[in-house]
């Protein structure tokens, strides 16, 4: 399976999975997704759910990863929490679109 398999498993480091493929990478996929807006539904609907896909494996990832760390419990505790409110997010603005997201200002 290999290195994606190593991710899903939880068994790459929670930095690196937190911080480079749960925030650098999601933030080029967040920015891939936003750039299909404007070229058509159909594109715009592809871009949602590359990243969705992503989201969900990240997920996972994160989560497993913060299973198995050894460090401080607080860094654990804190990166399944932001998969938490990233996921009450989500639900939040898929099944109440019109109500905005409760994270903004």
């Amino acid at each position: 399976m290999g290195f994606f398999g190593r991710l899903w498993r939880g068994d790459i480091r929670l930095f690196t999975t937190y911080w480079i493929f749960g925030g650098l990478v999601m933030f080029m996929f967040n920015m891939f997704e936003q750039s299909t807006r404007g070229i058509s539904e159909d594109a715009h609907f592809t871009g949602l759910m590359v990243s969705l896909f992503y989201y969900a494996f990240m997920s996972v990832a994160i989560w497993r990863s913060s299973l198995k760390y050894r460090g401080p419990q607080m860094y654990s505790v804190l990166a399944q929490g932001t998969v938490a409110v990233g996921w009450l997010r989500f639900i939040w603005i898929f099944f109440m679109p019109d109500m905005g997201s409760p994270f903004d200002g």
